[in-house]
């Protein structure tokens, strides 16, 4: 039986949350932990957020946002010559460590481009060289790497910041 994919309920978020920290100490996702996590699940410019579920557990989580004023999703939306409400960004996921190679991942990205592509959006992302797994599903699932950038992290240390976009607008 597949796991449902959902809208995120607000009642939600504290399991989310919880998934969230099991994540970050497992996988170091996200790389760095916010203040107030609840609060990052929900980003500015939110359009929709979705939870996969099974028995009554959060399995996983996606959102999918406008750019926002700044950052890379602004550089984006500009390099493509769009205006930043023409861009979906896609973001906040992560699945249950014990629930995963069910395809949860890609069914959640799935969704949240699906939605993208309904509101004649284009799909954006950015995704940190360390995080393998995500690299491989994004580009299983038809991203395109269109750009790489370095990122700092707090204390100095440096990354690399990789941008995938769909290969057209609405797809």
């Amino acid at each position: 039986m597949p796991d449902p994919i959902r809208l995120r309920d607000p009642a939600d978020i504290d399991a989310c949350t919880r998934l969230l920290e099991i994540v970050h100490k497992r996988d170091h996702y996200p790389l760095l932990w916010p203040d107030d996590a609840s609060r990052w699940l929900s980003p500015r410019e939110l359009i929709a957020a979705w939870v996969a579920e099974r028995n009554g557990s959060i399995l996983g989580h996606v959102a999918l946002s406008y750019v926002q004023g700044d950052g890379a999703g602004l550089e984006w939306a500009d390099s493509l010559g769009l205006a930043p409400r023409q861009i979906a960004w896609v973001s906040r996921l992560f699945v249950d460590p014990e629930a995963r190679r069910r395809g949860l991942g890609s069914d959640l990205l799935n969704t949240a481009l699906e939605h993208a592509t309904h509101m004649g959006l284009w799909p954006a992302l950015e995704v940190a060289e360390s995080d393998r797994a995500a690299i491989e599903l994004y580009e299983r699932s038809g991203l395109v790497r269109a750009q790489s950038r370095d990122w700092t992290l707090p204390g100095g240390a440096k990354t690399l910041l990789h941008s995938y976009v769909a290969p057209t607008k609405g797809q």
